[in-house]
């Protein structure tokens, strides 16, 4: 079995402050490594792994954060092992939280997010829509990716929970690829899940 390890992204002071506390949960239900890929942020993080690569310039916190996240299999590319990579908004609450990387299926297993597909929409694209059902999304996903989405209810995943390994680089280089196409793009807001949708779809 390969050994499995949680990975975190932080990218600033604030969200350091915040990977504090989830670091502070998940060591009190899990024994498995954690790693943390740090940018722009000095406070000291209760973690023994951590990993400080460069971003490119021009990209803020948020995007810088993204940018990371899209790029692990590059940052921890030759780790024969199992990942879990978590938002650090994501507590965990119980000690069952290591079965998580049971569920891995290749090649990248993420969790299924609480809403579908129209309902995120528009808050992954610049739109004027207020209701609770809105297809831009997936205009925005087919003009920009050429790439139909043919259920408009589709339940999409989520971006903040995944498990994946060296089998996954191939995905995850084509989201991040699409991550960078839609940070040049002003109609689309600074999210990694429309890619991830794009990328889900395309292959």
């Amino acid at each position: 079995m390969k050994k499995e390890a949680f990975v975190f992204v932080v990218c600033g002071e604030r969200h350091a402050a915040r990977l504090n506390l989830t670091l502070k949960f998940l060591r009190k239900f899990s024994r498995r490594d954690i790693i943390v890929v740090k940018n722009r942020a000095s406070l000291k993080l209760d973690c023994d792994q951590v990993i400080t690569p460069k971003v490119p310039a021009g990209l803020d916190h948020h995007q810088a954060s993204i940018f990371l996240k899209t790029s692990l299999h590059k940052i921890l590319a030759g780790e024969r092992r199992r990942f879990c990579y978590l938002d650090n908004d994501v507590l965990a609450v119980d000690r069952r939280v290591d079965t998580i990387f049971d569920q891995a299926r290749a090649p990248v297993s993420f969790a299924a997010d609480h809403c579908h597909l129209g309902e995120f929409s528009r808050h992954a694209v610049n739109c004027r829509c207020t209701g609770h059902e809105c297809e831009h999304l997936h205009e925005a996903i087919r003009k920009m990716f050429g790439v139909k989405i043919t259920l408009k209810r589709w339940p999409h995943w989520n971006g903040g929970v995944f498990v994946f390994d060296e089998a996954s680089s191939e995905f995850m280089e084509r989201w991040h690829q699409n991550t960078l196409r839609v940070f040049k793009n002003p109609y689309w807001q600074t999210r990694d899940q429309g890619s991830l949708v794009a990328t889900v779809w395309q292959l």
